[in-house]
């Protein structure tokens, strides 16, 4: 037989899927391993989820905690106590002093105004001292009795503004005049009374 100068091929059958075969693998290394970002997204997702049911667990608690006979959690009575002698004490410097043009003691006035209005919601009955602080609220939201707009708007719809609109600064400084005129029968004497009974109930409760 003649002799081949070709070396013996150690290689077994051919196989024509072999082509295939080393496309594909040079396919998978050329791909990002997203493993680890999929992983991190799936951690992301259980820690908002657990969060979330941590807050529904919260507000399930919360209507099962204790109030007190004002028909306030116990947990939001001494909030509320000292969001009312905080707006107490800014009607105490508007007595004494015209803050009318004042942008930040007015914002800071509406965030106290913000936060007495919200602490109103936190009753969960009717009871003496709710229905103090809305006829307070009322009072404000109704001052004065024929204006385009109220001082509780202005309160409202201002807070965190740069820009004051000329009524409401007119109307507060209006406030600390009247006063001044007349401390005894003012708005604002009459306002910080109704304010400090409101702190005086529920600082007898605490003292009980």
């Amino acid at each position: 037989m003649p002799s081949s100068s070709q070396p013996p091929s150690n290689r077994g059958p051919y196989d024509p899927f072999e082509k295939y075969r080393i496309a594909e693998i040079q396919k998978d290394k050329s791909m990002p391993d997203t493993s680890e970002g999929s992983e991190k997204f799936q951690l992301k997702s259980k820690s908002a989820i657990v969060a979330y049911l941590i807050l529904l667990l919260k507000k399930f608690l919360d209507l099962f905690e204790e109030t007190t006979d004002h028909g306030l959690a116990v947990s939001a009575e001494s909030e509320v106590s000292e969001h009312l002698a905080q707006l107490k004490a800014a009607i105490e410097i508007l007595k004494m002093e015209d803050h009318g043009q004042d942008s930040a003691f007015l914002n800071n006035l509406s965030l106290l105004w913000d936060q007495v209005l919200e602490d109103v919601v936190r009753f969960r009955r009717q009871t003496p001292l709710s229905i103090k602080m809305r006829a307070f609220l009322k009072e404000l939201q109704h001052y004065p009795d024929d204006p385009v707009h109220s001082l509780g708007y202005y309160l409202t719809e201002y807070a965190g503004q740069k820009w004051l609109p000329f009524p409401y600064m007119e109307m507060i400084s209006r406030l600390t005049l009247a006063h001044q005129k007349k401390p005894e029968s003012s708005l604002l004497s009459r306002w910080s009374g109704m304010l400090d009974e409101m702190i005086q109930i529920l600082n007898r409760a605490k003292g009980n």
